[in-house]
């Protein structure tokens, strides 16, 4: 009995094990966004439609430019100023069909729109809203990670907003945003945490909201039914853990962002995470001296929070933040991501990348 018992499992580790071995980030096609007739300024985020078109979002240049699924301009949409479809700062988007929505930091604002004809934009409606880090499509919902208080004082960094009924659910304390399980120890700690940053990030399967803050290596797995909260994350050889240093706090009470993004450099930096059914990977940037820029490295788990593979992005750079812009299509498995490089004429070169999520 005790030796099958033995053999049980062990078949069950060696499963286990192929699974990760096979599962791999695979490199499926890349081209160039075309800049021959209008210049990418600052790329911020970005979407794509079933099709592969391209929503990508300026936000100095304050519009939206569409691309065809083979890198060439097709449109741009909207313009800076104070009317309809006009922005103050686009800052975050994301697609689901048929709609796209758009966060404007400028005006604190989510504007909801049906695309139709792939560049027809047409206005459902807008959302006031305060500061915001991510926001994505869920259902007939918009989860939000940011700020927000309750009229009772409680206080959340991450709210559903229902599009049918006007509604607003309260998911994440803002303490449990920050690792702590009390509010006592966050309020006595918020002034050293909130050194290491403010940024989290969101994705959302079919009954599970995932949540990281970009300070810790810690998914919050937040199951929408229960509100039960699931906490996993595996710190590699290659994660580098961000620590408030002296430097750091120096150059937050002098209000020096240059030094602060120099110490900032000396870590990694978590810059996002994607999620379907069936896995849940997040990104997160090393500082490369040597290129002047950030590389990205991706890890994937099971939606049970087991860590399965990790994998260096070598196709993809980006900077000067180490966010790199990423889209994930939960249909395709394919992951979007954008590198961007410094030509010898000081023009960026936008490059799309797409990886399959395979086994």
């Amino acid at each position: 009995m005790i030796v099958k018992k033995r053999l049980f499992f062990f078949i069950i580790i060696l499963l286990f094990s192929n699974a990760s071995e096979a599962l791999e980030v695979k490199l499926i096609d890349r081209f160039l966004l075309s800049q021959d007739e209008l210049l990418l300024l600052n790329i911020v985020d970005f979407a794509v439609s079933e099709d592969g078109t391209l929503f990508i979002l300026d936000s100095k240049a304050t519009n939206i430019k569409i691309y065809d699924k083979g890198g060439h301009l097709i449109s741009v949409w909207g313009r800076r100023g104070p009317g309809p479809n006009e922005f103050s700062q686009p800052f975050r988007c994301d697609y689901k069909k048929p709609n796209f929505i758009l966060y404007d930091f400028g005006k604190f604002k989510i504007d909801v729109y049906r695309i139709a004809d792939k560049i027809k934009f047409e206005p459902i409606s807008s959302i006031r809203v305060g500061h915001i880090w991510q926001c994505k499509l869920w259902n007939n919902k918009i989860v939000l990670a940011g700020y927000i208080l309750k009229k009772n004082g409680e206080e959340y960094d991450l709210y559903l907003h229902d599009l049918e009924n006007n509604r607003t659910d309260y998911i994440l304390p803002s303490y449990r945003k920050y690792g702590f399980k009390s509010k006592k120890k966050y309020k006595d700690k918020y002034r050293n945490i909130a050194a290491l940053g403010l940024h989290s990030y969101i994705d959302c399967n079919r009954e599970n909201i995932y949540h990281i803050w970009e300070g810790i290596l810690s998914i919050a797995q937040i199951n929408i039914s229960t509100k039960k909260i699931h906490t996993f994350g595996k710190e590699t050889d290659n994660f580098k853990q961000l620590k408030v240093t002296k430097e750091m706090r120096t150059a937050r009470r002098e209000r020096n962002s240059k030094k602060t993004v120099e110490e900032k450099r000396k870590f990694s930096m978590i810059g996002g995470i994607f999620a379907d059914e069936h896995i849940v990977g997040l990104v997160y940037s090393n500082y490369d001296k040597r290129l002047s820029c950030w590389r990205p490295i991706v890890q994937l788990y099971d939606p049970q929070g087991r860590f399965l593979h990790e994998q260096m992005i070598d196709e993809v750079v980006h900077y000067p933040d180490w966010r790199p812009p990423f889209f994930y299509n939960k249909n395709s498995n394919v992951l979007y991501m954008i590198s961007r490089r410094l030509s010898e004429d000081f023009i960026d070169t936008c490059e799309i990348i797409k990886y399959k999520i395979s086994q």
